[in-house]
């Protein structure tokens, strides 16, 4: 079809479905834009090369370019996201694109004769340069021909050398890291640079441009943003103090590197003086910088304090944000951070050598501190706690402190402690921290008490309370929480009362579960007619049922798992009419979750009449003999049963009733291959997803419906993990 539109100066293909372009492609002469960035094109056809007067070319995905790829001496933008591996996606003949503007993606290969110095004679390259496969570049002299001291549109900068994260330092041989050296060395960029990123690099030292104030402060004296990651066999960090416009630092995975001193931050006299090539006015160190990581530094044992020559110097003057992450041997820091904000603390094994910053720190915002340890771990908490009360946010996880006095707090709006075993108080009144917003507490299995004056927090909109394994009490009344939007009970097995909720107008979210000894529901559900979600379920105690007839928002609803002594299935009421009309109050049910019920043969009646159900969730009916057909209607259905149920007749049974379904999800740990059977013999239709999932619990399985509804998380300590090339994820 294609061939037919000779004249074609532009096109768009779009269709997902699409895994390569047609040969024909290569008969639009006159083709000056292409985009199939919307489609799952990986490779191009050889007979792209034929199209002289392409200047656009954009891709989603790029494993690979045909050879002579080069002919296309007119493209101009060459857009696409990598999706191979380093070596795979070279291009042949780069050097004869003297027109390229974007090329976001270029790699060296010896083997498919790709070579740095073909990178030369392409002066017109601007934004975002990425450079793979530098292991194949061996001197200074071929790495000063790619000529980017000469690419002044060129702002970012990557530069990554393969294997750095897996390969032990030891294994470096010299001759390796004296040709990492003077690679980087020839690498030296325009000084309208603003972003640097250098990876897997393992040279000991890095080269002069970036090491010698002299040089630095002329090639990178607009830098803005530089990343120094994996460089393994690095024993010194640049020097960046002088740097007037650097506003973003991350050092992350250098192993051999022991100790930053006084040439991190520059060259002293000339700071001092205000002498010097780009040195900043008004004598400041690090004048501009923002943001400051340090993550995954194995060796690091000192970080020292700068000496300056006169108290009119100043240090860190703008840095807003500081993380230590995981470093482990780390046992003095600096205290001059006059401006910090955000603080965010991870993996850190000695809590002393944290209290001389701790002392001069009175800015702060915002408090992350994540698997802190030692000895002086509690004075570190009280004192940061004590002397920042401005701060806004403070989240702690995997802490062995048994205080935390959060009262002076004032400007508190979310507050989070997770996984602290040893926690057995937090302060006696929280009545003046009126700012709160979100209040979450898990795995403190030594707290017996929430805070008294939290009922009284009338901003809180978010409260989250789970496996509080010695919890016996609860806040009386929270009717004056008027702006609480999620309230969420887990796993307190010692709670025997909830308090009331009359009045909450503005709840959404209502999740009580796991309470092994409460008796009753809390009073004043009624009130809440704007709750959507409400699952109240696995409290094997609890003999009463709830009124729903007020709750006509009600879109999710989880119930079960309730006391023995009861005889029906404890949905609002039993098959009456007064149950009838209940269910006319919630006809806006889109989800159910039905838990806990082994002497119920068939489902309730009056589920049939939910008419916007979309989704079902059979937790423990093992005593179910047949699904009603009204299930057909359903878009998903889940199903969970333990092994005794698992007969294959009754398996049949059940999928008779369930053809159209376009979701099936069986949670049936024995019978999740008989229907899978079942499927691949025809009795579903191609387009039915049997689906198998385990979730340890009815519980595990509740909070789906929870997190689906709330934007924040908790962290667990086990959900922290630092890599130091991202984000530490949380």
């Amino acid at each position: 079809m294609l061939a037919n539109f000779t004249r074609l100066r532009a096109l768009v293909l779009i269709d997902h479905a699409m895994n390569e372009l047609p040969n024909s492609i290569g008969n639009l002469k006159h083709l000056r834009y292409l985009n199939i960035s919307k489609t799952n094109v990986k490779t191009l056809p050889v007979s792209i090369n034929k199209l002289y007067n392409l200047q656009t070319l954009r891709v989603k995905y790029l494993t690979g370019v045909p050879v002579k790829f080069g002919n296309l001496i007119n493209l101009r933008h060459f857009i696409f996201e990598y999706g191979g591996r380093s070596g795979d996606c070279t291009i042949d003949g780069i050097g004869q694109m003297t027109c390229l503007q974007t090329l976001p993606f270029f790699a060296v290969s010896r083997d498919k004769g790709c070579q740095i110095e073909d990178l030369g004679s392409v002066n017109n390259l601007k934004g975002e340069l990425k450079v793979f496969g530098l292991e194949d570049v061996r001197t200074t002299e071929a790495a000063k021909k790619a000529n980017l001291l000469k690419k002044s549109r060129i702002s970012a900068l990557q530069f990554h050398w393969s294997g750095g994260e897996e390969k032990n330092t030891n294994e470096v041989v010299p001759e390796e890291k004296n040709t990492h050296e003077h690679v980087l060395e020839g690498l030296t960029p325009h000084s309208n640079l603003k972003r640097l990123r250098v990876q897997n690099f393992r040279g000991k030292n890095f080269s002069s441009w970036m090491m010698m104030p002299s040089q630095s402060s002329v090639v990178l004296q607009n830098l803005v943003d530089i990343k120094l990651i994996y460089c393994q066999s690095s024993e010194q960090i640049p020097t960046l103090g002088h740097l007037p416009c650097l506003k973003f630092i991350y050092i992350g995975g250098l192993h051999n590197l022991k100790r930053i001193g006084a040439e991190f931050y520059g060259h002293i006299a000339e700071v001092a003086t205000g002498s010097g090539s780009g040195i900043s006015a008004g004598g400041a160190m690090f004048p501009a910088l923002r943001n400051l990581r340090l993550a995954n530094l194995r060796g690091l044992e000192e970080w020292l304090e700068v000496v300056r020559p006169s108290p009119f110097v100043k240090v860190f003057p703008c840095l807003e944000e500081l993380e230590l992450l995981c470093l482990s041997k780390l046992s003095m820091v600096p205290s001059h951070f006059p401006a910090i904000k955000n603080l965010r603390i991870v993996g850190i094994d000695d809590a002393a050598m944290l209290q001389k910053m701790s002392s001069k720190l009175t800015t702060l915002t915002s408090l992350d501190m994540l698997s802190v340890k030692g000895s002086e771990l509690q004075l570190l908490v009280e004192e940061l706690l004590g002397k920042n009360v401005s701060l806004k946010k403070l989240t702690i996880c995997n802490c062995e402190f048994s205080y935390l006095p959060i009262q002076n707090l004032v400007a508190l709006e979310r507050f989070s402690v997770v996984n602290c075993l040893n926690l057995t108080s937090i302060s006696d009144e929280i009545g003046g921290v009126t700012s709160l917003k979100e209040f979450k507490l898990r795995d403190c299995g030594k707290l017996t008490c929430l805070p008294k004056g939290l009922e009284s927090l009338v901003s809180l909109e978010d409260i989250k309370i789970e496996n509080l394994e010695e919890l016996t009490w609860f806040p009386g009344g929270l009717q004056r929480l008027s702006s609480l939007v999620h309230l969420a009970v887990v796993d307190c097995p010692k709670l025997k009362a909830f308090p009331g909720i009359h009045g909450l107008t503005s709840l959404k979210t209502l999740l009580i579960s796991g309470c092994k000894t409460l008796t009753s529901l809390p009073s004043g559900l009624q009130d809440c007619t704007f709750l959507q979600i409400l699952h109240i379920i696995e409290c094997p105690a609890l003999v009463s049922t709830m009124d729903l007839r007020c709750l006509t928002s009600l879109r999710r609803l989880g119930i079960g798992g309730y006391s023995e002594e009861l005889n029906y299935f404890p949905w609002p009421y039993p098959s009456t009419s007064r149950g009838a009309s209940m269910l006319e109050c919630v006809s806006s049910l889109e989800s159910l979750y039905l838990t806990g019920w082994p002497m119920l043969k068939s489902l309730p009646v009056q589920l049939e009449q939910l008419y916007a159900l979309k989704e079902l969730y059979l937790w423990h009916f093992d005593g179910l003999e047949a699904l009603p057909e009204w299930l057909s209607n359903l878009s998903s259905l889940r199903i969970n049963s333990s092994d005794s149920d698992c007969d294959r007749k009754k398996t049949v049974k059940h999928q008779k009733r369930l053809h159209i379904l376009d979701l099936l999800w069986v949670l049936m740990m024995g019978c999740y291959e008989d229907f899978e059977l079942l499927k691949l013999g025809g009795a579903f239709p191609c387009g039915v997803t049997v689906a198998r999932s385990s979730p340890r619990n009815g519980i595990a399985m509740a909070w789906k419906f929870y997190e689906r509804s709330t934007s924040s998380f908790v962290p667990q300590a086990s959900d922290v993990a630092i890599r130091p090339d991202k984000e530490p994820i949380a």
